[in-house]
């Protein structure tokens, strides 16, 4: 584990941690019981494939900053093009001044 750098020996040598590890692990006694609840819970979440599919997709898809600020910027570009459409839908509806400013002037 040392040589992965998953563990930093601060003790020495490699025996003197091994031995730890061995000290430990002496005293402990599994109770397959204690944590039966968690590993259901694990469990269960595993077997939602939806969750499976939502990480690997974001794994794929938004892996770097680049990609995540790109989707973002495609969402505010829409969001402008949805206001924008909107503004001149209500703005080719007739107002309430629209008569008035139809009306001729009659000459004298």
């Amino acid at each position: 584990m040392r040589k992965a750098q998953v563990l930093h020996n601060f003790l020495g040598n490699d025996q003197e941690v091994a031995d730890l590890f061995n000290e430990i692990g002496t005293d402990l006694v599994p109770n397959i019981e204690a944590y039966k609840d968690v590993k259901f819970k694990i469990q269960r979440y595993y077997d939602k494939y939806w969750i499976t599919w939502i990480a690997q997709f974001f794994h794929d898809h938004f892996s770097s900053p680049w990609t995540i600020l790109a989707f973002l910027g495609v969402l505010l570009g829409l969001a402008l093009i949805a206001a924008q459409t909107a503004y001149a839908v209500m703005a080719s509806q007739p107002g309430p001044y629209e008569k008035f400013c139809k009306l001729k002037l009659k000459k004298t």
